[in-house]
């Protein structure tokens, strides 16, 4: 998000976040990161799998996410008010409350990411 003061500004800022952070962010990590935790679920649900845990190809953009958070890091963040059992009120526990689902730590499987 940025605030531009004129048209040009917001036509520049619309085209750089179209061709550079939407695919290098929403569609490059996202997408393997979306992967790789939907992957895992199963893999470390019966507790076994942090003994037959390996890296492959697609934990670049994870790993070397974390290695650049761990070294610039500014402390723990707080969760926001939309993080599930953050908060009371949190607007998204309550909305999956509304759909009939209970909560819990599991994350749903998303058919498909690209479709916003």
């Amino acid at each position: 998000m940025r605030i531009c003061k004129t048209d040009d500004e917001r036509k520049k800022f619309q085209y750089r976040f179209d061709n550079l952070y939407m695919p290098l962010c929403l569609f490059g990590f996202n997408d393997c990161d979306l992967y790789a935790r939907e992957a895992m679920e199963e893999f470390y649900t019966d507790g076994t799998g942090w003994d037959d845990e390996q890296l492959v190809e697609t934990d670049v953009s994870p790993v070397t996410w974390r290695k650049l958070a761990s070294r610039w890091n500014r402390g723990i963040a707080k969760p926001g008010k939309g993080v599930t059992n953050a908060t009371k009120t949190s607007s998204i526990r309550l909305r999956r409350l509304a759909q009939g689902k209970a909560p819990g730590y599991k994350v749903e499987k998303i058919e498909n990411v690209n479709d916003y």
